[in-house]
């Protein structure tokens, strides 16, 4: 229910009205107003940048809920790749949470592009019914309920500039 911007839309709250603090942050990409999981916050536009240039190939990993099972063509055209606005986009790997259970699917991929999980699965004739970013880098949700959040240590920060 919040919006990853620094100012909210449409009268909708951010997602910086969340922390308590008076430094000015921003998110580091996005999630859709419907997307729930990791999201970092940061002062740090060089921290920012190593975490979503193309070139860095940071992983996010997601939970996808889809409205129909996923065939064996369309897994394999996920992973292979298919052509979405103009260029070859990939899963960089596609497994199931459950065997038998072909709806519910981790997904990591290298991409950050606006709704980039929910068009691969669109274009294939799939409606993300739910979608949550596990990881992003190194980074998870680990225990934290939906709305909470923690600070990073300076070394949990500096270990991401220092290898990228």
């Amino acid at each position: 229910g919040f919006v990853s911007t620094t100012k909210g839309e449409r009268g909708r709250k951010s997602v910086v009205d969340l922390i308590k603090t008076r430094a000015k942050i921003f998110p580091v990409g996005r999630l859709d107003y419907n997307t729930t999981g990791v999201l970092l916050l940061t002062n740090d536009g060089e921290f920012s940048n190593v975490l979503t240039h193309p070139r860095n190939n940071i992983e996010r990993e997601y939970s996808v809920l889809i409205d129909k099972e996923l065939s064996v063509e369309h897994r394999e055209r996920l992973v292979k790749g298919i052509i979405l606005e103009g260029r070859k986009s990939v899963f960089k790997k596609l497994e199931f949470h459950k065997k038998g259970n072909f709806k519910s699917i981790k997904v990591i991929c290298l991409e950050g592009r606006n709704h980039f999980v929910k068009k691969m699965f669109s274009l294939l004739g799939y409606n993300v019914k739910e979608l949550d970013r596990t990881k992003f880098g190194e980074f998870n949700v680990g225990s934290l309920s939906i709305g909470a959040y923690r600070k990073l240590s300076k070394e949990e920060a500096n270990s991401i500039l220092i290898r990228n």
